[in-house]
């Protein structure tokens, strides 16, 4: 069943709603849309940590790692694998998230929408084989 740890979660989000409305949010509209992406995945990244985590202690011991605090330091080999393996889905991830594409694609989105849905649609797929080849992940609901 649910935990302290979801509970935990959605206090984290209660509390920077109510920073953001009542302290630094008009400060953070007019930061750079840079900044606000950063700040917002950042944020986001932290709060994955207190949802998906066992315990208190495992999340922050993970939240230790992710700031390079973790004993192995900020890279070790485990996290050099990963990047090296999972390069070209962090590469279209990366791309796909600029809203430089998003300018690029659309006027090919206007003159064909249906062989542009079906290449993202393949490169979508690709990706999904890609993250779930030769790995474990279960269910992350199937714990409630």
């Amino acid at each position: 069943g649910a935990g302290f740890n979801f509970i935990l979660w959605g206090l984290y989000y209660a509390v920077i709603l109510i920073l953001e409305k009542d302290l630094y949010g008009k400060v953070l509209e007019k930061a750079p849309k840079f900044l606000q992406r950063t700040y917002s995945f950042v944020l986001v990244l932290i709060g994955w940590v207190f949802f998906a985590s066992e315990s208190f202690t495992d999340a922050f011991i993970y939240l230790k790692a992710m700031a390079g605090f973790g004993g192995g330091g900020f890279m070790d080999s485990g996290t050099a694998y990963a990047i090296s393996s999972y390069f070209t889905v962090f590469l279209v991830g990366i791309i796909a998230m600029l809203p430089t594409a998003k300018r690029k694609l659309k006027p090919l989105w206007d003159k064909n929408p249906l062989y542009l849905m079906g290449g993202l649609i393949v490169i979508y797929f690709l990706c999904l084989a890609y993250l779930a080849d030769a790995s474990y992940n279960p269910f992350l609901y199937f714990r409630f």
